[in-house]
């Protein structure tokens, strides 16, 4: 029975790891095409539990957390009144203009140009 309990905190132990390795190598590969897939290859755990695993710790998809972030990113960028829009976004790994503006919406409420334009840039 003790050995049950160890190897059960052992195990839940090892999770918020798990979820901090997928985020790290969100943090470090944001700007390449990324997926859940590949972040699960380098937790060395199936697709669906890190899945279940990174929104059970985060509160939101692997997706979600990944957007925003590079939404973050973006808007450091942004900053920059030298950079074009279309070369904010595939600095961040947004494959698609469109797809840039759409998701820097949902998260800001603004589009990329509507941000800039807010800050006097």
């Amino acid at each position: 029975e003790a050995w049950f309990r160890l190897r059960e905190q052992s195990a839940q132990h090892r999770m918020p790891y798990l979820v901090q390795l997928m985020k790290q190598f969100i943090h470090d590969r944001y700007m390449e095409e990324i997926s859940l897939q590949l972040a699960a290859e380098e937790a060395e755990i199936s697709v669906a539990y890190a899945s279940a695993l990174f929104k059970q710790h985060t509160g939101e998809p692997f997706i979600t957390y990944l957007n925003r972030y590079r939404v973050e990113k973006s808007r450091e960028l942004l900053l920059n009144p030298l950079l074009k829009v279309y070369q904010v976004a595939d600095q961040t790994g947004f494959v698609s203009i469109h797809y840039f503006n759409r998701v820097f919406k949902t998260f800001t409420g603004q589009t990329p140009i509507e941000y800039r334009k807010e800050l006097g840039l």
